[in-house]
């Protein structure tokens, strides 16, 4: 039963790392295409979007690489390494330059600082039906994505495509302001623009937020203090092996093993419960992974790794 439960684990592991890397796969699909798009419409709205989908992929991609199966020493199963950190300090230095560029582009075509030349936002049906399917896809994907966390109650899978799905209603938006500037409202795309990155500039700070918890890389929670959480459950012989990260209040990832009594090792998955139950209240908001090993019996093959 441990082996069956830990299989089952293992796979919705990897399915959601699955789900993940298409959604990442796609988010950048779709960046390409933006940029390519923005950059040959000269509309400021589309690199606005373009924008908020790389800080969008960006999310993604730190939600795989905290799914990612451990390979080296270097990197925890459930956690971020300092290069990831790094990372995010560099995408935030580089959409501050970004917005910089486009909030005064966009204030030059507005007409609050003076411009020699309006730049002609270049637009027809093709481009637009081609952003209309790309919308359309994005959406569907989004809300596949979202229906899948739902269903299997992952945090990181929710809000990783609830950021998905808020790229695609913005598409949503821009796709009509550009139906609408291409009739005459040309003041829609920079106002457009000035507002995605807004919404962006939120957004970047929301996936700093979540994501902060699982880069925080001293201990958080000392061992005894697990060890101990763990021996007022009955069954549990020993706690070992504990490492914990992240800031207590907000969010505690746990890793730790335990071997339980030969009688009650056919109600360990009750058992896991209950631990992580305890560890909740007691710290808050956690994400708990427990491998349960048999006791070295007489005769017996020593089961616990080293």
């Amino acid at each position: 039963m441990v082996a069956e439960t830990a299989t089952e684990s293992r796979g919705r592991r990897w399915a959601n790392h699955r789900i993940l890397l298409s959604g990442l796969w796609l988010m950048l699909l779709l960046l390409a295409v933006k940029v390519w798009v923005g950059w040959a419409t000269r509309s400021l709205s589309l690199a606005a979007t373009a924008i908020h989908t790389l800080v969008t992929s960006f999310s993604l991609l730190l939600s795989v690489l905290a799914l990612s199966v451990s390979t080296t020493t270097k990197r925890d199963a459930w956690g971020h390494t300092r290069l990831e950190s790094s990372l995010t300090l560099l995408l935030v230095g580089f959409l501050g330059a970004a917005y910089c560029f486009l909030v005064g582009i966009a204030a030059e075509q507005i007409g609050f600082l003076e411009q020699t030349s309006a730049a002609t936002i270049q637009l027809n049906s093709s481009v637009l039906q081609l952003l209309a399917g790309a919308t359309i896809v994005s959406l569907g994907f989004s809300l596949v994505g979202h229906y899948q966390a739902q269903l299997q109650e992952n945090a990181m899978l929710r809000f990783s495509f609830s950021q998905v799905l808020q790229d695609a209603g913005l598409m949503v938006v821009v796709l009509a302001g550009l139906i609408a500037v291409k009739v005459g409202f040309v003041w829609l795309d920079p106002v457009l623009a000035g507002l995605v990155l807004l919404v962006a500039a939120l957004n970047v700070w929301r996936i700093v937020n979540w994501q902060l918890p699982s880069m925080m890389r001293q201990v958080a929670i000392a061992p005894e203090a697990i060890a101990k959480t763990a021996r007022r459950v009955e069954g549990v012989l020993h706690c070992y092996h504990i490492q914990t990260r992240g800031m207590v209040g907000r969010m505690v990832q746990v890793e730790l093993r335990l071997i339980l009594h030969p009688e009650c090792v056919a109600v360990a998955p009750a058992i896991v419960q209950r631990l992580e139950r305890l560890i909740m209240q007691q710290y808050g908001p956690a994400k708990v992974s427990i491998q349960i090993e048999q006791p070295d019996l007489p005769g017996t093959a020593n089961h616990r790794e080293g």
